[in-house]
């Protein structure tokens, strides 16, 4: 197909756009928005077509979601002209509607955006469009607020956000209160902030983002036991990371315990993890303001106060919980698994083990779960022979229906870095068995055998593997498991010194990942190895290191490439 001819060129552009639009669906932005500048570099500059804009709609929302800010306003600030002139770029009513949405959410996201890329007039136009469909005049006062905060305008942004508050509107959250404290800030009246939301909760006690708004400027000002009552208010409404995140930091500043252990319980419960309030080294809290210092605090009642601080929570936290909690009542369950976590953290890889047996115990609905937990942890933890323990607990105690292999899977996988590799295989083949149409319990066969070394059949196992799952291109988790492959096989093919099969195996997956920044280096390596296109290797290679700076691996191979280009 040659792009340049006319008809093939629409039939390029069409294509290209439907297989984007599938890249979109599937998550994928980044690969559907390199398809999208294709088709745009192929249309003419003055090009007034609905379907050229309908293109830049589309460009500019991926372009938002992957965090391209400027691009995305450029491509909204030629949308806007469009919606301005509908007859001049063939819009009919259809067309415009899906543009700015049945009740303006398009036309909110092209404000937005021409808001934070800077382009304020273009963005006031937008503004104009979207009030009459937004039929609420308080949130027109908020978003009116947003753009004038933005201009430096802090006078008519408070102005804005009071016509919002009066109207008692809470359809924007958090968002409102967070501006009122920038653009006070701004304005260098912050000493302003509490007194309002102060007076205005008066008038609301039942506003559930105006009692986060309190709780943070209590935070902030380091009054943490009054921002606790007004955190656990917020949550009594509406339970989110934010409010748990700052429950949280308050609870630790004040050295609660008791309370502190039974949040996290709520938090385990709800989200069987504790990312969204993970301990921090002691490392990282040094460099972090925010993170609140050890305090003196009582153990029990009776007992001297002792330092308390982010490196001794999680053996204290887990301590506390043994002596509370018997694992009787399934009540204990969650704050049982919030301790656990906690002395994985502290690395107490046997004060866990009591605690996640103690919280199986009080709720054996969950036994399934635990042991995945606890078993992953410990495989990330380096504790390989307990990993295959808990299990082969797992297996011998048959937790999961005969139809879910998942801890023959995971067993495989612990078995193997405790190089026990005979018992590792047939665990593998186990989990495959069960689950043929599975393409990564499949993986799991050659995986082991490829850590096992023994190539030759892992060679084959791979290959085996793209025969059978390569054509379903519409399982996103498999395509990653077809990835993966093709990586291993590329590196097999090193160790065989078969460097063309090499650099083929990572030229098949930068086709279809384009973006996959390690076989960019990979492959840059292999050609600066080999003496060959080194300045394209080091294109690919400074691509990587852009995203991630620190990464060993790249800069070696940054190092190796200038050598070879004699950039000593």
């Amino acid at each position: 197909m040659d792009p340049s001819l006319p008809d093939e060129r629409l039939a390029y552009i069409s294509d290209a756009a439907g297989l984007a639009l599938v890249l979109t669906e599937q998550g994928e932005w980044k690969q559907a928005l390199a398809l999208y500048e294709k088709v745009a570099k192929l249309e003419p500059a003055d090009d007034m077509s609905s379907a050229s804009v309908l293109l830049r709609m589309e460009m500019g929302r991926l372009y938002f979601l992957d965090e391209q800010t400027k691009k995305a306003g450029e491509q909204f600030v030629q949308v806007l002209k469009a919606l301005q002139s509908p007859k001049d770029y063939g819009l009919n009513e259809r067309l415009e509607k899906a543009i700015r949405g049945e009740k303006g959410e398009g036309l909110e996201l092209i404000f937005t955006v021409l808001m934070e890329s800077e382009h304020w007039n273009e963005a006031a136009s937008a503004l104009d469009k979207l009030t009459p469909l937004l039929n609420d005049d308080a949130v027109a006062g908020y978003l009116r607020a947003s753009l004038a905060a933005k201009r430096g305008e802090t006078d008519k942004a408070l102005t804005e956000l009071d016509k919002y508050f009066a109207a008692r509107e809470v359809s924007r959250g958090y968002a409102p209160y967070e501006l009122l404290r920038e653009v006070l800030t701004a304005a260098k009246r912050e000493t302003e902030l509490r007194e309002r939301l102060l007076k205005q909760i008066a008038e609301e006690p039942g506003n559930t983002a105006l009692s986060y708004a309190l709780a943070e400027e209590y935070r902030r000002e380091g009054k943490h036991e009054l921002a606790i009552p007004r955190y656990e208010a917020a949550l009594d409404k509406q339970a989110t990371r934010e409010t748990f995140r700052g429950l949280v930091t308050s609870l630790r500043a004040t050295g609660d315990r008791k309370k502190l252990l039974k949040v996290l319980g709520q938090i385990v419960a709800k989200t069987s993890t504790l990312d969204v309030v993970k301990i921090e080294d002691e490392e990282e809290s040094k460099s972090k303001t925010k993170q609140p210092k050890a305090k003196s605090v009582k153990k029990n009642d009776d007992e001297p106060a002792t330092e308390f601080g982010p490196a001794a929570e999680s053996k204290v936290l887990a301590e506390l919980a043994l002596e509370r909690y018997d694992g009787s009542e399934s009540e204990h369950a969650a704050p049982l698994r919030a301790a656990a976590l906690l002395a994985v953290d502290a690395q107490e890889w046997k004060l866990a083990d009591e605690l996640f047996d103690r919280a199986i115990k009080a709720k054996p609905a969950d036994k399934a779960e635990v042991l995945l937990t606890w078993g992953i942890k410990l495989l990330i933890g380096e504790q390989k022979d307990d990993a295959v323990r808990v299990f082969q607990r797992g297996v011998d105690e048959r937790v999961l229906p005969a139809s879910n292999p998942a801890f023959s899977f995971y067993l495989a996988g612990a078995l193997a870095l405790a190089e026990k590799y005979d018992e590792a295989l047939a665990a593998a083949k186990a989990a495959a068995e069960k689950q043929p149409n599975n393409a990564r319990f499949a993986a799991r066969v050659p995986w082991v055998l490829n850590i096992a070394k023994r190539r030759a059949e892992a060679n084959a196992g791979y290959r085996a593997l793209l025969k059978k799952f390569d054509e379903q291109y519409d399982k996103e988790d498999v395509r990653d498991v077809m990835r993966d492959a093709r990586l291993s096989l590329s590196a097999i093919a090193v160790i065989d010194n078969n460097l063309p099969q090499a650099e083929e195996w990572l030229e098949q997956v930068l086709d279809e990942f384009p973006d996959d920044i390690g076989a960019q280096n990979d492959l840059g390596y292999l050609w600066a190895d080999q003496n060959k296109r080194l300045e394209r290797s080091l294109r690919m290679i400074e691509t990587a290191i852009a995203s991630e700076p620190d990464n060993q691996a790249y800069l070696d191979s940054h190092g190796w490439i200038l050598y070879r280009l004699g950039r000593y």
